[in-house]
């Protein structure tokens, strides 16, 4: 009688955490559905230095553009490096239930989700030049160039590789 019990106690708190879980998309996404970033991962010390690189090219040829825009905000994300997602299986999976924001996969050939180009951004502080996180941000989706978005909390300008 009381393994049956144990056992019928087991089964209910599963069925509860699974329901909970499934119920609740905003669990394992660190940010808000208006927000690109997906989640956050630490920079190799290569990665800093060609997104400072990726930076000023972007601030000396993008200046006389985006003017208004970089006033607008104090921060720019600059892509640090691709991956797919296929080598990140969080994001893998996120892509499988479909509780990420990722247009870009969703349009082209969503059979195919190990393909799907995940990109790293820094965001950078565009005065000063320093990192304004110590992490960055893995993202699918992207703004135009020199526009602004949501990036893990942080509303920058959208700087991609620069302007080359």
């Amino acid at each position: 009688m009381k393994i049956r019990a144990v056992l019928g106690l087991l089964l209910t708190l599963s069925l509860i955490s699974c329901s909970y879980y499934f119920g609740n998309p905003d669990i394992g996404l660190p940010f808000g559905p208006k927000d690109y970033g997906l989640m956050v991962a630490q920079p190799y010390p290569q990665e800093v230095l060609l997104a400072k690189k990726r930076l000023q090219n972007f601030l000396q040829r993008g200046k006389l553009r985006n003017q208004k825009t970089l006033q607008q905000t104090a921060f720019v994300a600059i892509e640090a490096s691709q991956l797919s997602a296929g080598e990140i299986f969080a994001i893998l999976r996120l892509l499988g239930t479909g509780q990420i924001r990722a247009n870009t996969f969703y349009s082209t050939d969503p059979y195919n989700r190990a393909a799907v180009p995940v990109k790293f951004l820094l965001i950078f502080d565009w005065r000063s030049q320093r990192l304004a996180a110590p992490d960055g941000i893995l993202v699918i989706d992207t703004p135009n160039r020199g526009t602004i978005g949501q990036f893990g909390g942080f509303r920058s300008v959208y700087g991609g590789t620069g302007w080359w």
